[in-house]
This record gives structure tokens, sequence and C-alpha cells, in this order.
């Protein structure tokens, strides 16, 4: 159990964190409309249900990917990276470089991590890629676009792009 606990710190609430998820809890219709965002949310939550950081790494990854990936092996990584970067960037394109720059890390170590190479995943890791799938879904549940429109708005967007407000 102290092994877990080092792992992963029992989670906390913010008091001014409470009314945002008051308000998410209430205007939120679960299960989402959009299966893309469903798995992202299912994965989203599985990354807080097993006891081991890659595992839990992995499941956050593969909510990115549910929600980034348009489906084709082309340039995945680029892609995956671009498009959280600008739905998350907020037309600010240094807050955009700087997630993509991070998300290419995230990216690099799951590669690492799936292939089997020897890999270290810190819990600021975990922690920060997990915001990135939390604020991406919460984002995209307001947008509510199919995943095919919104990968089509992502490509054709760049840094400065602040096109889901």
């Amino acid at each position: 159990l102290n092994n877990l606990k080092q792992n992963f710190p029992i989670f906390h609430l913010d008091v001014s964190e409470l009314e945002q998820i008051h308000s998410f809890i209430q205007n939120t219709e679960i299960p989402f409309k959009q299966k893309y965002l469903e798995l992202a949310f299912d994965n989203f939550n599985m990354s807080y249900e097993n006891n081991s950081l890659g595992l839990s790494y992995l499941s956050i990854m593969t909510g990115l990917e549910a929600l980034f990936n348009p489906g084709e092996n082309q340039e995945l990584t680029f892609r995956l990276c671009r498009n959280c970067a600008i739905l998350l960037g907020d037309g600010n394109s240094n807050k955009a470089t700087e997630i993509f720059i991070k998300m290419k890390q995230f990216y690099k170590i799951r590669s690492l991590l799936v292939h089997g190479n020897n890999v270290t995943i810190t819990q600021n890791d975990i922690l920060e890629s997990r915001q990135f799938l939390g604020e991406s879904i919460k984002k995209l549940i307001k947008i509510n676009k199919s995943k095919d429109n919104l990968v089509k708005t992502l490509d054709q967007s760049g840094f400065e792009s602040n096109i889901f407000q």
C-alpha cells in the first residue's frame, strides 16, 4: 500500500475546483454522444484505476489518441501533437508551441514503453499528460463536433488560431 501511495498520491480537490466540477456534472450528458469522447473519457478514468505508472500512462495516451488521431498512420505523432496543441493553445502561439513540444516528449515515452524499451515515467509525466487529456475532453464536449469535423478543422488551423471559442 505504501508503494501505491508513492506512485499515486491521494486525489484531492481545491475548494475553487468544486464549483467547476459541480457545473460539469450538472451540464454534461453521459454517456457522451460522440464515441471518440466516450473512449477518451473511459481511458481518462482508467488512468486512475490501475496501480502501474506504465499502464496509467498508456491509458492517458490512448485517450489522447482517441481524440486527436485521425485514424491514418501517416504522420501520426506530428498530427496528434499538433492537434492537441492547437486545441489547448487557445490561439496563443507560444502556449501552443510549448504544448506541442511537451506532447512530442509524451508520445516518445509512450512509443518507448509500448515497444518494450526501458523508460522512466515520472509522476509529473502522468499529471501533465492527464491534464492535457482532461482539458481536451472538457473543450471537446462543449464543441460537440464529430471526430471527422474536428480533425478537419484542426488540420486547417495554425497555432495562432483560436477556432473553438
